[in-house]
């Protein structure tokens, strides 16, 4: 065999790496008769892509010039590696991890703590190896979890977390193992077998040419020459020493109709579908399939419309769908049911259609608290399932969420739609929506368990995913909290009972008292008031009488705070629980001013934000006009409940006037005043209003002040309601449907 004519083509294919004119790309996607090329046109993908694997879960990984990138169906994002560490090649073991090969370096991915795909180097040579560890050629599988790894001039072999190193003279073009035995090609000695830890001539196996070998039934090999067309060893009539080694019993020719293309031309790789049917590509001519049925080698660049003709890796998804490695970006052939064998099709259907998380991060400090991958354990293999080592704890701070989520359907995930549901806020699914992110703002401290599921455009939804967190309650919701408070009330009984004793204290110790049993009845009415509001299902004369009863509880104490509760006033003005809009049940303008002008008092004292939200319906007077004054009651009373929903503790809702309704609240940001703006309108636009048989959609225009970003020289509630109000206006002059936070900035014209 000529080593000189056998590695200069093959080496040409590594001095790629160094010579190819590298332009910084981004995967883009065109698709014709079921092909679909994905092309470097902006950042990020480089043109020359030498491999592509996918990993248990179903998602897809590119070696590539510029890094290796994983790709979901529609985010493309770059895995972390060594600064310099090119990967040349890849491989997904049935331990679950996906092995990668490159430069001197072995490696496999794996999640760190966050859920983010981290490179785990395994081994490295020094700089005195580097001679004899180039780029790794070929990954490939062993018997009993063994792993292969094949360089040009050494064969190193993965067992329980060490490596044997075996050297040839010779370059090793390439290696399989056909279920019983390691076989490699070699450029000195042709075919050789691992016998331990040494390469074995095969006698008569260096008269051809050879640079690819594929196994096949019975301990045989299809070797695809340069000289000699296809051959056909076969192990069982192998030569025995002292034999005339000319190779005719063990070596015949196989009879491949098409098989001319062969000559000259090096297989850069190659794929198994089934025991007869295999997909080849060659250097400058493209891809073909070996079919041992027909006996034939038929091209199939122009069958399918292929462009690449120079493939250097070909890969099969769990739909039946094959992927190449090109000079040119990636392509697929979605789906190629016409080459993929029905048995390698149902091998591939692991793993399911499924729904995939792929990160959460806090909407306010854009920080990402988890990166998309489950795992039993960090540095584990990825997986699908969500395990409790994924389990996060956030402070409440951290209460305003997005999650990012995708399907692992490289088919068309253009057609995907998703549905959510966060369990512990939620009752039940989300609408079907192509968005593939969903916000949450302003979450209570209690578990989450946030769901996701993904369908098809014909009809088939995937299993869901889920994710389960925790939200701690703030420093004054926490025992500790409470326990102090209950231990200072304590003290003012026992310092109520010391003073009374005196003459002069018996004052004192009544006000006291009143001071600790008014406390402690605020306190029950604060948390029971969900349950009677549950119980009372909005009944207001059970309410009165959940209210006297609990009223009733502290008659044994009254004749004690008699006197104080003449002195002592706790809690806001009663009149106004009378400033009740009568149509939805919401405060009025007046309720509205007298809390808020109390709520700005306290703040000239102790400064804290303030926000004001104003909105209502866009062209609300057709609804009035095509409908009638019932229907727009109707209407109102629904965009008030929508408003119940989406309202924290503490909020203050008002019908303003008309069809304007008004929200304060506090201690937001301004971002998160805008995100309560747009998920409020997100839900009116996506509600289905209903009176009568009529079903109306309606969209609401948002305006927005936050204080101090507004009034921060002069705090007034006047000042507050004219930036809120002129924000409404714009957000109406930019064509409605829009929310606007001041201070507001003219659109140019």
């Amino acid at each position: 065999m000529k080593k000189a004519l056998l590695f200069i083509p093959l080496r040409l294919f590594f001095l790629a790496l160094f010579f190819w004119n590298v332009t910084a790309v981004q995967l883009h996607s065109e698709e014709s008769d079921g092909v679909r090329w994905f092309r470097p046109v902006e950042e990020g993908l480089g043109r020359l892509s030498f491999d592509v694997e996918h990993d248990r879960r179903g998602l897809i990984y590119v070696a590539n010039e510029n890094g290796v990138f994983e790709y979901d169906g529609s985010l493309l994002q770059q895995v972390p590696l060594p600064e310099g560490t090119l990967v040349t090649t890849m491989m997904n073991a049935e331990d679950g991890y996906l092995y990668l090969g490159g430069e001197g370096v072995i490696g496999h991915l794996a999640p760190d703590a966050k859920g983010r795909i981290d490179f785990i180097r395994l081994w490295q040579s020094q700089a005195d190896e580097e001679q004899g560890f180039l780029p790794v050629l070929k990954i490939f599988s062993l018997d009993s979890g063994k792993i292969g790894f094949l360089f040009e001039h050494r064969l190193m072999i993965l067992e329980k977390g060490e490596f044997r190193i075996l050297t040839s003279n010779g370059f090793l073009y390439d290696a399989v193992f056909n279920g019983q035995d390691v076989y490699l090609l070699d450029s000195d000695s042709g075919l050789m077998k691992l016998s331990g830890d040494v390469f074995e001539a095969i006698p008569g196996g260096n008269f051809f040419r050879a640079h690819a070998m594929i196994p096949l039934p019975e301990n045989k090999l299809l070797l695809l020459t340069r000289d000699k067309g296809a051959l056909v060893y076969d192990a069982s009539k192998a030569l025995k020493p002292g034999q005339n080694p000319d190779g005719a019993g063990a070596f015949q020719p196989l009879r491949l109709e098409g098989a001319e293309v062969l000559r000259n031309r090096i297989v850069s790789t190659y794929l198994s579908l089934d025991q007869q049917r295999h997909l080849v590509a060659l250097v400058g001519a493209g891809l073909f399939e070996i079919n041992l049925r027909s006996m034939s080698m038929i091209p199939l660049n122009p069958r399918f419309g292929i462009q690449d003709e120079e493939i250097y890796r070909i890969s099969m998804d769990q739909r039946g769908g094959v992927w190449l490695a090109t000079s040119n970006g990636v392509s697929s052939v979605f789906p190629f049911h016409e080459i993929a064998s029905p048995a390698e099709k149902e091998k591939k259907e692991s793993p399911a259609f499924a729904s995939l998380i792929r990160g959460m991060q806090t909407i306010a400090e854009d920080l990402d608290l988890f990166e998309g991958t489950f795992f039993e354990k960090t540095g584990g293999v990825p997986s699908l399932l969500e395990y409790p080592s994924t389990f996060l704890i956030l402070p409440y701070e951290q209460n305003a969420l997005r999650f990012l989520y995708e399907a692992n359907d490289m088919h068309h995930p253009e057609k995907l739609k998703f549905q959510t549901y966060l369990e512990g806020l939620e009752e039940g699914w989300s609408k079907w929506s192509e968005r593939r992110f969903r916000e949450y703002t302003n979450l209570s401290w209690r578990d989450y368990r946030f769901h996701v599921r993904a369908q098809r455009a014909d009809g088939t939804t995937s299993e869901a995913s889920t994710y389960s967190f925790r939200i701690l309650p703030p420093w004054y919701e926490t025992w500790w909290f409470y326990a102090s408070q209950v231990g200072f009330l304590l003290f003012l009984l026992v310092l109520a009972g010391v003073v009374r004793g005196y003459g002069w204290g018996e004052n004192l110790s009544d006000y006291i008292i009143a001071v600790v049993v008014l406390v402690m009845f605020v306190y029950l009415d604060t948390q029971t008031e969900v349950y009677i509001e549950g119980f009372a299902e909005d009944v207001l004369y059970i309410k009165v009488l959940l209210m006297v009863g609990m009223g009733l509880m502290i008659e044994p104490l009254q004749h004690l705070t008699k006197r104080g509760f003449a002195r002592i006033h706790i809690g806001g003005d009663p009149l106004l629980r009378r400033y009740q809009d009568e149509l939805t049940e919401l405060g009025d303008r007046i309720y509205f001013v007298k809390n808020m002008e109390k709520a700005i008092a306290k703040a000239r004292k102790k400064p804290r934000p303030i926000s004001l939200i104003l909105f209502d319906f866009d062209h609300f007077k057709k609804i009035n006009d095509d409908y009638g004054l019932e229907c727009g009651d109707a209407m109102l009373v629904q965009l008030a409940n929508i408003m119940r929903r989406n309202a924290r503790d503490g909020d203050i809702l008002a019908r303003y006037m008309g069809e304007k309704f008004i929200i304060g609240l506090f201690d937001l940001t301004s971002e998160i005043t805008l995100h309560v703006c747009e998920r409020l309108r997100h839900d009116i636009e996506n509600h289905e209003f209903t009176h009568d048989e009529h079903k109306i959609h309606l969209t609401a225009s948002f305006g927005g002040a936050r204080y101090p970003d507004v009034c921060a020289e002069e705090l007034s509630l006047e000042a507050l309601l004219d930036e809120v109000d002129e924000a409404l206006t714009e957000a109406k002059e930019r064509g409605r449907n829009q929310s606007v936070v001041a201070p507001v900035i003219k659109e140019a014209a």
